[in-house]
């Protein structure tokens, strides 16, 4: 499988970094960020980098993936109309970015499909929610594509895509926000640095493995957890009170879902 991968940011450098294990797969990466890709030494080798398109003429490729700004696309895809033409299927990571925004690109009508991806898809701990008008076969392709990624799932409404990332493609940016806190505050209460970051990373993954293995939903593992007149529920206490964290995550994730609606506009 040959993929042309555009555009290494944050989110294209995860899902490269997820695709390193991957047999069978030969990637082209166009324009990474160089202090993402040159930091990680010698890990890229397998893959092929390169800075202008002019370096890969016609070369033809299986599928092509945009990890690109939603404002860059079209500068990229004129630049690559040659190499694009040749692929079976193109796939779309810019947020916000709709598909019938994304077809007027396209001279020669492919299939188009939008995934959002997460970042924990570098350690292949991802979630993607992709949605297009694709046949079996090319969903499969999908699939196999992303799931070294982690978890792939499907929507039927592109609607759903702005939930979405308010969700899951900017999600893990709350619990780092979420596990700098604690760590910091674990600190000024005597805990050395390097094991506060260590205890909030893995109360973190632990408490969503639960999640994700358990047949109980999140408030019943809350209150499980919780013993009454304990630690826990003293704290909850705080969490749960007036001003306290539901209202603040309604908010936050509004505002990241009402962002990515600007984006599909234009705003």
């Amino acid at each position: 499988m040959r993929l042309l991968l555009v555009g290494a940011g944050n989110m294209g450098f995860a899902m490269a970094q997820g695709w390193l294990e991957m047999p069978g797969l030969d990637v082209v990466v166009l324009r990474p960020r160089p202090k993402n890709w040159l930091d990680q030494g010698t890990d890229f080798d397998r893959f092929r980098v390169v800075s202008s398109p002019e370096s890969l003429k016609s070369e033809a490729f299986d599928a092509v993936v945009l990890a690109v700004k939603p404002h860059k696309i079209a500068e990229v895809t004129s630049e690559l109309m040659s190499n694009i033409a040749s692929a079976d299927l193109v796939i779309s990571v810019a947020a916000g970015t709709p598909l019938t925004q994304i077809k007027t690109f396209f001279a020669n009508s492919q299939p188009i499909v939008r995934v959002m991806p997460n970042v924990p898809a570098a350690i292949g701990l991802g979630a993607c929610v992709c949605v297009g008008d694709i046949d079996d076969a090319k969903k499969q392709f999908v699939n196999n594509l992303l799931r070294p990624l982690g978890s792939v799932h499907w929507i039927d409404d592109e609607e759903l895509m702005h939930p979405v990332v308010a969700l899951c493609g900017s999600g893990p940016a709350y619990f780092f926000l979420l596990a700098d806190i604690m760590a910091k505050q674990a600190m000024k209460m005597g805990i050395s640095p390097e094991l506060a970051q260590t205890l909030a990373g893995e109360t973190i993954f632990g408490a969503g493995g639960m999640l994700t293995k358990s047949s109980r939903s999140a408030d019943e593992l809350k209150k499980s957890v919780a013993s009454p007149g304990g630690t826990t529920e003293a704290a909850l206490r705080v969490l749960e009170g007036e001003k306290g964290l539901e209202e603040i995550m309604i908010s936050a994730m509004e505002a990241c879902a009402s962002r990515s609606q600007e984006l599909a506009r234009g705003d």
